[in-house]
């Protein structure tokens, strides 16, 4: 696969050992719960787990090539200072540009981002996803 560096420079490699294994486990509950539910619709996809974000060492959490998007799981964490994950305020604004470079990255490459949170997985259809972020992702 080719992805844009972020100097926008093409970069071959291979990701198969990244191809998403539907049926074992996630990096969080959390995780594992959007990934059951993207299931229904993204199963003959080609579609990559924990993906290395090129020149960085982020990885996105699910990534179909098949339609170009990007589905993230953001814990309170990623909005809301928590010293356990952060250890200082300095520590909070490191982890808010590294998820900016995240955003940066789907831009450079024309891939559709959607960060969900802990409030949209009680309510997570292919509808409310439409609904909230204007995404087919069926």
């Amino acid at each position: 696969m080719t992805l844009l560096n972020f100097r926008k420079l093409p970069v071959k490699k291979n990701y198969n050992k990244y191809l998403i294994r539907w049926d074992e486990g996630s990096a969080s509950k959390s995780q594992l719960f959007v990934k059951q539910f993207l299931k229904q619709f993204w199963q003959y996809h080609i579609v990559y787990e924990e993906l290395p974000v090129l020149g960085t060492k982020l990885r996105m959490d699910f990534y179909n090539a098949t339609k170009r998007i990007s589905v993230e799981y953001d814990g309170a964490q990623h909005n809301k200072f928590t010293p356990f994950f952060h250890g200082s305020k300095a520590g909070f604004l490191s982890s808010l540009k590294r998820d900016d470079r995240k955003t940066q990255f789907c831009e450079i490459n024309n891939i559709t981002q959607i960060v969900l949170i802990e409030e949209d997985l009680s309510k997570l259809s292919s509808s409310y996803i439409y609904d909230k972020f204007g995404v087919d992702i069926k």
